[in-house]
């Protein structure tokens, strides 16, 4: 026999309206130890698209050796984070979206944050257009110069150049997709997800 308890759907309910922000993706970077031993904890930075009042970039703690992930806290405010990346040096970390409080229209963009080392907070350094619609993937080129951007909507590639200071820069080439496929409804133009670059940068 199964017994219905008319409380469970409520606190389900109520967890759930709890629980803001989505978070969508993640960026794992390495905590020194003392003495040079090898890091067995990981900051962990995760990127949201959830309600405004929750949006940004959070980090936690995941600790190797057991995979616990302590409770996430923000990091920095920002509208629609929902990609990051992590500069190869782990001295700055790249998201798409907008600064919190921008007011202006919808576009796609890339925001720049310096990462503090100590505590993991991240300071906006700037941020710039990319020239496309739906940004949906960042990718660092190998020399660290560039940081490319894949536009799901609009069916293009953007590359930002990377300055001395860990700043994007306006955007230096536009690669338009064109094409189509069999599906009508969601194959009717490119949709770029990605980028892989060979060793070259190609």
């Amino acid at each position: 026999m199964v017994q219905h308890n008319p409380g469970m759907r409520d606190t389900k309910m109520k967890t759930t309206k709890r629980i803001r922000a989505e978070f969508i993706l993640c960026a794992l970077m390495l905590l020194g130890a003392p003495g040079g031993r090898a890091a067995d904890k990981y900051r962990v930075y995760l990127g949201t698209a959830g309600t405004l009042e929750n949006e940004g970039v959070f980090r936690s703690v995941l600790d190797g050796r057991t995979g616990q992930l302590s409770q996430p806290e923000l990091a920095v405010a920002a509208l629609r984070p929902g990609v990051i990346t992590i500069h190869p040096a782990g001295t700055h970390l790249y998201t798409i979206g907008k600064p919190a409080g921008y007011k202006g229209p919808r576009s796609g963009s890339v925001c720049a944050y310096k990462i503090d080392r100590d505590s993991g907070s991240l300071t906006l350094l700037n941020y710039e257009e990319t020239k496309g619609q739906g940004p949906c993937y960042l990718q660092i080129d190998h020399q660290r110069r560039n940081i490319l951007v894949c536009h799901y909507m609009s069916g293009n590639i953007s590359v930002l150049p990377i300055a001395a200071d860990g700043s994007v820069r306006p955007v230096s080439c536009v690669q338009q997709h064109s094409g189509s496929s069999q599906n009508p409804i969601r194959q009717d133009r490119p949709h770029p997800h990605s980028v892989t670059l060979d060793a070259a940068d190609r």
